[in-house]
Order: C-alpha cells, then structure tokens, then sequence
C-alpha cells in the first residue's frame, strides 16, 4: 500500500531501461455518460462549538452511526466504535476499511477533528525530519498538512460514493480574533484547526453548523445593565454572522433545534421551499414582458419548472432584459411629463 502522502506510480520501465507513460486508458469523459437532474447524496454536515452542547449526540443521533475518534465525551453513548486510531495511516485505513467491507452502517461520525489534525501534524513531521511544525519556515508543512486534508476528503467522498454514508464532523470551537477588512478588528468563534484545514472543511461540507446554547438579553425595570439568560434549549446557526460561520446548501432554519431529525427533515423541506420560492420568483418575472410576450416567457420558464438552478437563471435573463427596458419607460416617461409641466 503507497504511503498516505504518495501518488500511485504513473509510469513504467520499458525495455530500453527508460521510463514509458502507463498504457492509457479510454476515457471516461464521453457525451453517452452525461446525466442530468438532482442528485440526492448523503449529507456532508460538520458541526461545532462550545463544550457540551451535545455536538457528539448529534452523531449519535444520526442512523446507524459508526464513530472514529478518541474524545472522552462519548464514553456515555452508546454507539459503534473502530479502534482508536493511533497514527494519521490508521484514519485513513478505517475509512478505506468501511469503503471496501460489507456492513450495515449508514454515517461515519469523525468525532472530533482537532483531535484528528495532531495525528496529521505528527505524520507530516516525521516526514520532514523535525519535531515540530514550526521548524520549517514560510509555513510549509501546513500546506503539507493540507494535502493530507485533502486525502482524507477524497476518501471521505468515495465512502459516500461506494457505500451511501452520511459523514458527520465533530469540532470544537475556540474564541480567536478576527482581521475585518470591512472595519475594526473583533473577536469570534472559529474551528479549533488550523486556519487552512478549516477553510478547506468550511468550503467541503454542506451543512456547517454552530451549535449553542440558547441565550438571550434581559435587562430588569430600574437595571442600568442587561443580564445574559439561557433557556438550556440546544440549537444550531446555519447562517454566517459576526461571531461564528456557518452555512446551509439545503436551506436550514437558522436557529433550529440541534437534532439529527430535524436537520435531515430540514434539509429535505430547505430544498422544497428553496424551489417554491424560484417557482414564485419565476412567475413575478414571467409578468415583465409585453403582454403579447408573457405566454412564451411562461412557457419558456416550465421548461426547466423542477431545475431550481436554471429556472433562477432564467430569471435573472427575464429581469435583466425586461426590468431595465421597464425601468427606461418609467424615467422616459418622467421625462415627458416634466417637460409638459
């Protein structure tokens, strides 16, 4: 088996002892393999925050949960294990493994990743020679660190493949600040990985979630200062703000119930209200041209009724094309009004 950080061997010795491309295959990049339509893939959903908010729960909660990890906080849970990794090659054996085998589960719960970027860190060291990842400048063993990252993503995307598994990520989250190009500077929580790693798992999820506990502001009759209360109720923020990011593709609530069940409800009923809202937004747009136009704009629009993607396209056509010719009518006929004042 090639080390994790080796590609497999691209060539081959030919009889002149000099080296020859391998035999080239035919390729898979043919008209007759295009498809076309919505895919519905498992979730790829990483979830983050303060501790004990039940990040490992969620998990737990996802269906037929298997878990690879050595956090102490799932002790108390009652799931499937793999063997607690020592090294960076155990990851990506266990993923391998669960690729490869027969089984039943249906989620492979990473729980958590700064626990797995150590191993990484280790790994890329040992490589380099050196004991810590400072000692090489200009910051190149994170980059090194980064490919492995990328190993453990593709891998991750041919379980899901081959074996129709959920990947659920587990991380904690840190209070760290923040550069603000827009203004000043300000503190907010982040993934507890290197910035790098964690820009690259943001961009890989669909769901990134930060979970929290409830909280709101109370300020009494008579109080100069408003006092934080919590409710105790757990819940996640799909949408980015000041103090954490986060991400929905799916449409989640923003601000829902930190459940595996009403995560996968949500993402189900995200998609469909995100196409009603195109379907609506279509039809107002369909309304912009002509009146002797509107019936070809409508049917035009129905060609592509369940593409949520190239019906908003096409609307953004519609707008571009009709709005402004409206909108130079409007200032037209200001105009003309004026000059008969």
């Amino acid at each position: 088996m090639n080390a994790p950080n080796q590609p497999p061997p691209m060539t081959r010795p030919a009889a002149n002892g000099r080296p020859q491309a391998a035999a080239q295959q035919p390729s898979r990049m043919t008209l007759g393999a295009i498809t076309r339509g919505r895919v519905q893939a498992p979730l790829r959903v990483l979830c983050y925050g303060v501790e004990g908010v039940g990040k490992s729960t969620l998990g737990a909660d996802s269906p037929t949960p298997v878990f690879l990890g050595a956090e102490d906080g799932t002790a108390h849970l009652d799931v499937s294990r793999l063997p607690q990794p020592e090294t960076w090659r155990d990851v990506l054996d266990a993923v391998a493994l669960l690729t490869r085998e027969t089984h039943d589960f249906k989620t492979l719960v990473i729980d958590s990743l700064d626990w797995v970027e150590p191993l990484i860190h280790r790994f890329v060291c040992d490589e380099a020679k050196v004991k810590s990842m400072e000692d090489v400048s200009y910051g190149k063993l994170y980059v090194a660190a980064l490919e492995q990252w990328r190993l453990l993503i593709n891998a991750l995307d041919r379980l899901r493949t081959a074996k129709r598994m959920h990947v659920v990520m587990v991380a904690h989250a840190l209070v760290k600040g923040f550069k603000n190009p827009e203004g000043p500077d300000y503190e907010r929580y982040q993934l507890k990985i290197h910035d790098k790693a964690a820009a690259l798992l943001r961009e890989w999820v669909d769901e990134l979630l930060f979970a929290r506990f409830e909280t709101f502001s109370l300020k009494g009759k008579g109080e100069m200062r408003a006092k934080g209360v919590s409710t105790g109720a757990r819940v996640v923020q799909t949408i980015r703000a000041a103090a954490y990011d986060a991400k929905t593709r799916h449409g989640l609530r923003d601000g829902m119930p930190l459940s595996w069940a009403e995560i996968e409800r949500g993402c189900v009923d995200g998609d469909l209200e995100a196409l009603d809202a195109a379907r609506a937004d279509a039809l107002a747009a369909a309304q912009l041209p002509p009146a002797e136009a509107r019936e070809k704009a409508d049917a035009w629009m129905r060609e592509v009724w369940g593409d949520r993607a190239r019906l908003a396209q096409r609307t953004n056509l519609l707008r571009a094309k009709y709005a402004r010719t409206a909108a130079e009518n409007s200032t037209d006929n200001s105009s003309t009004s004026n000059s008969n004042t």
